[in-house]
């Protein structure tokens, strides 16, 4: 989910329905290799909205730490599997009300 960085700045504002974690079978090696390409994501996506590498590289690994204390791992199975799928609304809803607890905590970081 290349669009995570501008995905959560919609979601921050409009909200977003929270979605029972749907069962998958992918290995742990996958799910770890799903959070670092959101955290990638992410740093590419805050560059590209005009904070520079360091801020952007803080404000992701803020962000990237408070989903990794929140999201179950139910909830990164579904969102993974939602991913490979290619599903970006099942995906997205998975992961909202995460995403706007991190954007909560992670506001000042990188600013």
């Amino acid at each position: 989910m290349n669009r995570f960085f501008l995905a959560t700045a919609a979601l921050f504002f409009i909200g977003g329905a929270s979605a029972q974690p749907v069962s998958a079978e992918l290995r742990p090696e996958q799910i770890a290799q799903y959070r670092q390409k959101l955290e990638a994501g992410c740093v590419v996506d805050a560059k590209a909205g005009g904070l520079t590498p360091s801020n952007a590289q803080a404000m992701c690994g803020c962000w990237s730490k408070s989903l990794g204390q929140s999201v179950s791992d139910a909830e990164w199975q579904a969102a993974a599997s939602h991913a490979l799928k290619r599903d970006d609304a099942a995906e997205t809803q998975v992961l909202a009300p995460h995403v706007r607890q991190a954007a909560r905590l992670c506001a000042a970081v990188g600013r």
